[in-house]
């Protein structure tokens, strides 16, 4: 009982030592000894310099200025307590390093990084609800002439230049380079692919946790986007299929996708435009309820 007791007091003078010796109770001792009032103002900026941020800001403090990118590594995983190293050989061993640095890198700022995505993904449902209002469906028919005509669809090429962006709609570009996600699901929809709304979240949720999960929603969305314009190469019957359209597809989705996005919605709207046959083949997906 006696040994009982005496480690109870023993942790329980160790807690007292550790509350007693905290910075914020040493702070709040001094202002008492010296007669001043504890402020609303003074509980924040103890309440901000105890946090997680605030003993960052504290340890860097402490740093040295790093000369070079390896130094600035090193203090980086210092400061997230991270190896900066993996001391093994093993590769399953490195792999699981590496995915556990990930995770606990990606734990650093999940919350920022949720908002981000969600806000995201809110305003793009937003700005969908508004262009839904804006567009046309479906999109007035053009009389024909040299320039629009149903022919001019079927030359085994795509009938606008990948680089043409701006001879067309100024509308279409800026939408395709500020929301993409939009423009895209309208051509899908048009395609009768997908409808406008699983178009929408399917590019904004790919493209929103791109960052979270290190690019790998990136790569699904790249392969996503290279598939369907695939799709659409069949319904105009333009070469696809081979290895050769597959990484020409793949490289403009990669370094070029607002570019990919214009040619891809130019191609179906002038097929509604000019009533090619490819629209009579198509699920005719209605942009808005009837």
């Amino acid at each position: 009982m006696s040994a009982r007791l005496l480690l109870r007091g023993c942790v329980i003078l160790s807690l007292l030592c550790a509350v007693a010796s905290s910075p914020r109770l040493q702070r709040l001792r001094s202002r008492s000894l010296l007669g001043v009032r504890q402020t609303p103002q003074d509980s924040a900026n103890d309440a901000a310099h105890d946090s997680k941020a605030g003993q960052v800001a504290e340890d860097l403090k402490g740093i040295e200025r790093p000369e070079s990118a390896t130094d600035v590594a090193d203090t980086a995983s210092d400061i997230a307590g991270l190896p900066s190293d993996v001391d093994t050989d093993d590769p399953q061993a490195v792999a699981k390093a590496h995915a556990h640095n990930y995770s606990s890198t990606l734990t650093l700022n999940i919350v920022e990084a949720l908002i981000t995505v969600v806000s995201g993904i809110l305003f793009t449902a937003l700005f969908a609800c508004c262009y839904k209002s804006y567009k046309e469906d479906p999109p007035p028919l053009l009389p024909r002439s040299t320039e629009h005509n149903p022919e001019l669809l079927d030359t085994k090429v795509w009938r606008y230049g990948l680089c043409d962006c701006f001879s067309g709609d100024k509308v279409m570009c800026l939408l395709a380079c500020c929301c993409p996600a939009l423009r895209w699901a309208d051509t899908m929809r048009m395609a009768g692919i997908y409808s406008f709304w699983t178009g929408v979240f399917l590019f904004a949720v790919l493209s929103g946790l791109t960052q979270v999960t290190a690019g790998l929603t990136g790569l699904i969305l790249l392969c996503v986007g290279m598939l369907k314009r695939q799709a659409i190469r069949n319904l105009f019957q333009l070469p696809n299929g081979t290895c050769m359209s597959y990484l020409e597809d793949c490289c403009i989705w990669c370094w070029c996708s607002c570019c990919a996005i214009i040619q891809e919605a130019r191609q179906i709207e002038e097929a509604y435009a000019v009533q090619h046959r490819v629209v009579a083949t198509v699920p005719q997906l209605t942009l808005r309820a009837k």
